[in-house]
């Protein structure tokens, strides 16, 4: 039986879909040093695991739109799923600090499938303020996400080391693809599907860079996103290496960060 669009499961189903970018990445922080220590590579080595990661996102959004609004919705993110719990094993088991980077890339293949297809379908069953709203919800776990998750990681850390985060997303990613495949119907009936053209989605994106406006507000994005990721990527080797916070009180004080981030998110709005 498929979840009712508008129902209470459906939206949590697509607001945990959401989820699973922030926490790929929130519930091994905590981890880093670790990271380091085990596999022997520097603390900018680990970092790039991060860099790989919102590479990876990056990429993949710009192409899971494209490929659901022809083949569908479900088909696209049951891929992506199956990518990112492919690379969230691959993470697990990385033996040196370059299968866990290129993991990590195409583990963020898999994860921004999940971000994009989640809203889209959002797009396909509502319109207007029931659409605002159920964004709203989604954007919200979102926020919710970074606060609990680092805390839940440390515990990890502490009690089974590493690893045991990348095998935890790769568990949560499989159980929520099963709950797809089960429930989740296909939102995009095949009339509204368009045929794939790469040289349209180049021309539009080419467009783009080309408005002065939009580049504009690109800079001003990636600028207020590189500060954050220095911080991110900065935050637990400083915290636990040289304030001696343990990986449970690291998850701590991120979370404390992250609830000032909301808030300043929240007063500017």
């Amino acid at each position: 039986m498929k979840l009712a669009p508008g129902s209470a499961a459906m939206t949590l189903v697509l607001a945990l879909l959401t989820a699973v970018g922030p926490l790929s990445t929130d519930m091994y922080l905590p981890s880093l040093p670790a990271i380091s220590s085990a596999l022997g590579a520097t603390a900018p080595a680990v970092q790039l695991t991060l860099s790989a990661f919102l590479a990876g996102f990056a990429a993949g959004q710009l192409v899971h739109g494209p490929l659901s609004d022809h083949f569908g919705r479900r088909p696209v993110l049951l891929t992506g799923l199956a990518i990112f719990v492919l690379g969230s094993a691959a993470c697990a088991y990385a033996r040196d600090i370059e299968i866990l980077i290129v993991s990590r890339f195409f583990q963020a293949i898999g994860a921004s499938a999940a971000t994009v297809l989640a809203r889209a379908i959002v797009r396909d069953l509502h319109g207007g303020k029931d659409a605002a709203r159920l964004l709203s919800f989604m954007g919200a776990l979102m926020g919710i996400v970074p606060l609990a998750v680092p805390v839940f990681g440390g515990y990890l850390q502490t009690a089974f080391g590493w690893r045991a985060s990348f095998f935890t997303t790769a568990l949560l990613a499989l159980a929520l693809m099963l709950v797809s495949i089960t429930f989740l119907p296909e939102t995009l009936d095949r009339t509204s599907r368009g045929k794939w053209q790469a040289r349209a989605m180049i021309e539009d994106f080419t467009g783009l860079l080309a408005s002065p406006v939009f580049i504009r507000y690109l800079i001003s994005i990636c600028l207020g996103f590189a500060g954050l990721f220095t911080f991110i990527s900065g935050s637990s080797f400083v915290l636990q290496n040289y304030y001696g916070l343990g990986e449970v009180a690291f998850g701590l004080a991120f979370s404390f960060c992250v609830a000032g981030y909301i808030s300043g998110t929240l007063a500017g709005a």
